[in-house]
């Protein structure tokens, strides 16, 4: 099967041509010069590689926080992503053993977008003060049971480094090959430096639930913008981090070493208006036309604007150019989990994961793995 377009962004590239795309895989790149008879024609539109959403907490309605869920509901889920041109995701989990062990058992289907991992963003974070006193009682017996239900899925944890016995958790993380994210700390800037010594190689969602930058202690916001080799998860949705600041921090910042997460719950995709809590049903949640999702004391549970909409955001205020913007939400991703063999780019041999936008840069069509998984008409 063929797809013309003239704008086909490949990884050093955009291409005048056709995509050749057989059994899942890219089997060619064709120059407009090829004679292709028979092809979708998408020419005046624009083909990215698909978005890998690192960090979701959920989307239309499908809330990763409920704590009983069965393989439809993690369809549903799977499925409603695609319209958001996310061809891969690691659904971001909180600390509940039933909820983990549903997604870890999950098999993919063919009209979804694929379930490459899990993401547990805590449960040693510094979240509220009920929650801290319960969590600093925690030990290594539950990251321990955490990863024999994980059955190696579970790619990334998010911890606090500077809770009482992280040293140990850390380590042991390490050892079982799943990438240790800084998040939701209080460190300043020499715990922060001791962390990524350590081995912690991931900066969760920068700007927010760490220390901030001071002129005599630059915190884990400016040790993170600093270290060079340290990966970060950036939300772009001009909320999390207003836009001067993603501009700064992709001045200072090696875009190699950023990734685009949406930090998405389960308002997005819905309109602006009132809504039943994620933890909470009887806690309301605000979510406005820009994307907040708030509770009643003003305080943000995470964005409700998918990573394409940043996409647009980001491009409408020159902050950065189309071709940074799908290196950090397609390649980077890849690259950083272990998936560049197979996602990330638009290459021969890889798999058929691309979307093609519009001028406006909205989702049109979305495949995976070959198969059509959206089309918005």
């Amino acid at each position: 099967m063929y797809i013309k377009c003239k704008n086909i962004y490949c990884e050093n590239k955009i291409i005048d041509g056709f995509i050749e795309y057989k059994d899942g895989k890219i089997k060619d790149i064709l120059g407009s010069g090829e004679i292709v008879t028979e092809y979708e024609d998408f020419s005046e539109c624009i083909i990215i590689p698909g978005i890998i959403d690192t960090h979701n907490h959920g989307c239309n309605g499908y809330n990763l926080m409920e704590e009983k869920v069965d393989d439809d509901y993690i369809h549903g889920y799977l499925k409603s992503l695609t319209e958001f041109g996310v061809t891969g995701v690691l659904p971001t989990l909180v600390e509940t053993f039933d909820q983990l062990e549903n997604y870890c058992n999950y098999e993919n289907r063919s009209d979804e977008c694929e379930l490459l991992g899990i993401n547990m963003e805590g449960p040693y974070l510094h979240l509220n003060s009920s929650h801290d006193k319960k969590l600093k009682n925690s030990d290594i017996t539950y990251v321990k049971h955490l990863i024999d239900i994980g059955k190696n899925r579970i790619k990334v944890m998010s911890i606090a480094p500077d809770m009482d016995k992280s040293n140990e958790i850390i380590d042991y993380l390490i050892e079982h090959k799943i990438i240790v994210s800084m998040g939701h700390s209080k460190m300043d800037e020499q715990q922060c430096k001791k962390a990524i010594t350590q081995g912690c190689s991931l900066a969760t969602h920068i700007g927010n639930g760490m220390q901030g930058i001071h002129q005599r202690d630059i915190g884990t916001l400016g040790v993170c913008m600093l270290d060079d080799e340290l990966m970060v998860e950036m939300i772009c949705d001009g909320k999390h981090i207003c836009y001067d600041m993603a501009k700064l921090i992709m001045k200072v910042k090696p875009k190699s070493k950023i990734i685009i997460i949406s930090d998405g719950n389960c308002y997005t995709g819905l309109t602006a208006g009132v809504y039943p809590g994620m933890l909470n049903k009887d806690d309301l949640m605000y979510v406005t036309e820009e994307g907040e999702a708030k509770d009643k004391d003003g305080n943000m549970m995470g964005s409700s604007i998918p990573i394409i909409k940043a996409i647009r955001n980001f491009q409408s205020k020159n902050i950065a150019s189309l071709r940074d913007m799908i290196q950090m939400a397609c390649y980077n991703p890849a690259k950083f989990y272990g998936f560049l063999d197979r996602k990330g780019s638009i290459v021969k041999g890889k798999d058929a994961d691309f979307v093609v936008l519009d001028l406006n840069l909205e989702v049109v069509r979305t495949y995976c793995r070959g198969n059509l998984v959206y089309s918005k008409y």
